[in-house]
């Protein structure tokens, strides 16, 4: 059914709810589905019903070369919110072990011309929630979306990322490795879009709407005036979902979307973890001490560093270099990495801490 054209998810839904056996599309006189579905006949007549399941079955093949799973509508592991949505999509792709279905699942998205500010909160975010959130949702895209993925599996946070194109390829492509340390910790990759479509402009709004509904809550973290965080707000408020947006400078753009929201008061000022569960009615619990991975993509200067900063915080580059055995120039180059990076952060006094 996903591959009959001029048949959106609304449409397809509605079939579905119309017919006791599906195949009866493909099989009954297009007079005989017009009678029993009202459907425009020039639609009917375009829809390319007899080519659909060929079409479905070189799909499959090719999913099955990739080791990518289908999961239908209806199906157990198919997101029981996403099911509430009238426009859910009758087929997901997916890649990895992820489940779908954990009750208390975010989502956290923002712009892609993020700020170091927004990095940080991002952060802060994942890091404060590591223990209440079971799993962070977003769309993989460059900016806040990589910052909560990458924290999500720095503190052991399942994390699944939706695609806005055909799981063979990753967009943008410099998430090559962020994808792949997705699958490894067990998260996802999913798209309702099969192999051989391309990133282009229109599907990323289709993304956005399977992110926000597949969620209970969604925190906008920067965005401009406009842009696809935006439209993921508006969408899970559609679908009765909480939305959260963090407050920022008057004079910083990528904070403009999210002040305006909170000033028309359709979302909620995220200001720390305790507000947030209280306004969900999720109870804190106990922090357990978890061992966490190192950050992705660090060579094995920066990963001492890191291990290093992080037992001893805050210390200064003179223990560090006398401890570690390092110069000052070789200390500054690598420490300015983690720092572009925001793995670690300078104090006053040329001390770090993570």
């Amino acid at each position: 059914m996903t591959m009959l054209k001029g048949i959106g998810p609304i449409s397809a839904r509605r079939l579905l709810d119309t017919f006791d056996d599906p195949e009866q599309l493909f099989y009954l006189k297009k007079t005989e589905i017009q009678s029993l579905t009202g459907l425009n006949s020039e639609i009917l007549e375009n829809s390319g019903r007899e080519q659909a399941l060929e079409r479905a079955d070189k799909i499959l093949e090719q999913h099955c070369r990739y080791n990518i799973k289908s999961i239908v509508i209806g199906d157990d592991e198919y997101p029981l919110k996403l099911l509430q949505c009238p426009d859910a999509p009758l087929v997901l792709y997916k890649l990895g072990l992820g489940d779908l279905n954990h009750p208390k699942n975010i989502a956290i998205v923002g712009t892609r011309t993020s700020t170091s500010y927004g990095h940080l909160v991002t952060r802060n975010i994942v890091k404060d929630l590591n223990v209440e959130i079971e799993q962070i949702t977003s769309g993989l895209a460059e900016g806040i979306d990589t910052e909560a993925h990458k924290a999500s599996i720095e503190h052991g946070i399942n994390t699944v990322a939706v695609l806005g194109h055909g799981l063979d390829r990753v967009y943008p492509s410099s998430n090559k490795e962020l994808a792949s340390e997705i699958i490894k910790n067990e998260g996802a990759l999913i798209s309702e879009f099969p192999v051989g479509v391309k990133p282009d402009r229109e599907n990323f709004p289709k993304r956005n709407r399977i992110v926000a509904g597949m969620t209970s809550a969604t925190i906008v973290v920067e965005s401009s005036s406009k842009g696809g965080a935006l439209i993921t707000a508006r969408l899970a408020l559609d679908y009765n979902r909480d939305v959260f947006a963090v407050p920022g400078s008057l004079f910083n753009k990528a904070s403009l979307g999210c002040n305006a929201m909170i000033n028309q008061q359709v979302a909620v000022p995220y200001l720390n973890k305790d507000l947030f569960l209280k306004e969900m009615g999720w109870k804190a619990k106990k922090k357990k001490i978890t061992q966490k991975s190192l950050p992705i993509g660090l060579n094995p200067i920066q990963s001492e560093l890191y291990s290093f900063i992080r037992l001893k915080a805050p210390v200064s580059i003179d223990e560090i270099s006398l401890v570690l055995n390092l110069s000052i120039s070789k200390l500054n180059v690598e420490l300015l990495q983690l720092e572009l990076r925001g793995i670690i952060r300078s104090l006053p006094g040329c001390n770090y801490t993570v």
